[in-house]
């Protein structure tokens, strides 16, 4: 009986190890978009009241409200941008260890040996999530809030 590639990697991937190994893949994944999520977060958060020091002294200096929103805006996306490739190099350094260091032929049963890698979609993905995080985050930091709008004067003198 002849077989094509196609069934035998669908009759493989049918198999409860490469299920269970796709699925803790999809849980990883949905994991460390939060994970990213939720320090972009953080980093919002967090330099809120830097951030209301710095529109008020750029009101001082004469800008307007629109200004200083696109200045908080933008403060955030250098590390958020260095964060995201440190972690695509991360992922280029696990890779390149996985590769040298494991056989995935003994796991899976192949006769031959198996490359481990991922293809131009994954690394786009990844880079798309990326740029989606610190856009994201930018437009957070970027928010008008009535507590932050530097057109009104704060309340109950300098700190």
């Amino acid at each position: 009986r002849v077989r094509t590639r196609a069934q035998e990697a669908a009759r493989v991937l049918e198999e409860p190890v490469a299920s269970r190994a796709l699925l803790v893949a999809h849980v990883s994944t949905l994991v460390s978009v939060l994970v990213a999520l939720s320090a972009a977060g953080l980093a919002v958060v967090l330099g809120r009241p830097l951030r209301r020091r710095t529109l008020s002294l750029l009101h001082a200096l004469g800008a307007d409200a629109r200004q200083a929103r696109w200045v908080s805006a933008v403060e955030l996306v250098p590390a958020l941008a260095a964060a995201g490739i440190a972690a695509l190099g991360s992922v280029l350094v696990l890779l390149s260890v996985a590769v040298r260091g494991v056989d995935l032929a003994a796991v899976t049963g192949a006769s031959t040996t198996l490359r481990l890698g991922l293809d131009a979609v994954s690394w786009l993905g990844a880079a798309a999530v990326a740029a989606a995080l610190v856009v994201v985050a930018a437009a957070a930091a970027g928010r008008r809030s009535r507590r932050d709008d530097v057109s009104e004067p704060h309340q109950g003198g300098t700190r």
